[in-house]
């Protein structure tokens, strides 16, 4: 399987306080630095599960964009596709979390993904129609995500979109009908379905609804309490064991990996979204926003699919 992924790439500062937080005041906690962006998360876990990916993104050529650029190519991930932008500074993203690791603020400074527009993803067409699934995150603008959806839906290429963030996941709404795979949390999905998510019932009533809008399989994610899906044939809840919670930054970007190196190899989807929680918990657990130690034979050994 060859994957396409198309989104941000940047650096995420990340700070976890010791105690809860207080507003408008200093919190002792602990910050850490490492490679982000949703889409290349979801490149760097593919990367680390042997599925061979091409990453296009845009990144500026300062020094996080020469370390992005670098940590990629050690990972095998080809940025043949991406653009160097000089008058740009490459993506930044801060959060703080409280504890235990919940997200309380973010910031995300990605306006240079202006660049990746639908002009260059057109440039692009004859290199995307050989992916054998894209994937794509909402930091791109509308008409890049259509121009993506279009290219794809000529070709009879699967895509899956990670909604990002529930500000952002509006402009996905009306292009629905589009997509084959979406994941979302919560608050994406109650911007996507109407319907507010508050428990594992009203996750299944959301998941039915987004299905209903044209797409193929509808995944909401519910931290400790797993994940719904929904296609036009069946509604499930796959629940989740507990597991310790370092930061959860990230988990959904592991998810998406772990569900696709299932259905890669021929899993069914309710195997492939076991492995991807398995890759989420792996997340979660580490200090960083990707797992560096994540592998395709630990995902199926924690699995019990081997």
């Amino acid at each position: 399987m060859s994957v396409f992924v198309v989104g941000a790439a940047g650096i995420d500062s990340k700070g976890i306080a010791h105690t809860p937080l207080v507003h408008g005041a200093s919190n002792p906690g602990m910050i850490q630095s490492s490679f982000g962006g949703v889409a290349r998360n979801i490149a760097e876990n593919l990367a680390r599960l042997s599925i061979p990916t091409t990453f296009i993104t845009a990144i500026g050529t300062d020094a996080s964009g020469e370390s992005i650029a670098s940590h990629c190519t050690q990972l095998g991930i080809d940025l043949s596709y991406s653009q160097r932008c000089p008058q740009h500074r490459t993506g930044r993203y801060i959060s703080l979390a409280n504890p235990d690791g919940d997200l309380a603020y973010a910031v995300s400074d990605y306006d240079i993904m202006h660049q990746l527009d639908d002009k260059y993803l057109m440039q692009q067409a004859a290199f995307l129609q050989n992916a054998d699934y894209i994937i794509f995150d909402l930091n791109l603008d509308v008409p890049s995500i259509e121009v993506l959806l279009e290219i794809a839906t000529a070709h009879h290429i699967p895509t899956l979109c990670n909604s990002t963030s529930p500000l952002r996941a509006g402009k996905l709404k009306p292009l629905l009908p589009q997509l084959h795979t979406l994941i979302a949390n919560r608050g994406e999905a109650n911007i996507l379905s109407g319907v507010t998510v508050t428990d594992v019932r009203s996750a299944q009533q959301a998941a039915r609804a987004i299905v209903q809008q044209g797409c193929d399989i509808a995944i909401v994610t519910l931290g400790e309490h797993g994940i719904v899906y929904a296609t036009a044939d069946q509604t499930n809840h796959v629940p989740t064991t507990p597991c310790p919670v370092l930061d959860a930054n990230g988990a959904s970007d592991a998810l998406t990996a772990g569900l696709l190196l299932g259905l890669r190899d021929g899993a069914s989807l309710p195997n492939a979204l076991q492995l991807g929680m398995m890759a989420a918990q792996r997340t979660i657990a580490s200090p960083l926003t990707c797992d560096p130690t994540l592998t395709r034979s630990d995902l199926y050994a924690m699995a019990t699919l081997l």
